[in-house]
């Protein structure tokens, strides 16, 4: 029950995210997003810069699953192992570059909030690249199904 609560707060902390940026939402917006009161959300998180490190913590873990399912793929060919891990980091960029301006501030590896998140992201991710994947890479084009 509060795992759903806290995915609540998560869900509407990025839809105010999307609409004034990390720096302007207020408490009072993912309150007001949510139809409660601002002291209804504080027993899931302790403030906005905890929201919205949870808020990158999340996003940034599902896009890990698809990489690590992606990598760990038995039979697959190495080439779609290695599209379905490069896929699952473009598809957040994706994903947050077309939801606002404001979204792309959640990969950004300098930010304050949550740039450790954005920096252990991209280290998990060359954790999961398909073992051996440098020392059998195909070449580019046939990577990308270019002949």
């Amino acid at each position: 029950m509060a795992a759903d609560r806290l995915d609540e707060v998560l869900d509407a902390a990025y839809d105010c995210l999307t609409r004034y940026g990390v720096r302007r939402t207020t408490m009072d917006d993912i309150a007001s997003t949510m139809g409660v009161s601002r002291s209804a959300v504080y027993p899931y998180v302790r403030g906005k810069d905890d929201v919205f490190h949870l808020l990158a913590g999340r996003l940034h873990e599902r896009a890990l699953g698809r990489a690590g399912e992606a990598a760990a793929e038995c039979g697959a060919p190495h080439a779609e192992r290695v599209r379905g891990v490069l896929a699952a980091k473009l598809g957040l960029v994706v994903q947050l570059a077309g939801d606002s301006p404001h979204t792309a501030e959640l990969l950004d590896e300098k930010a304050r909030l949550f740039g450790d998140i954005c920096h252990a992201f991209v280290g998990e991710l060359r954790r999961s690249w398909p073992t051996g994947a440098i020392a059998k890479s195909p070449r580019c084009a046939d990577v990308a199904g270019v002949p």
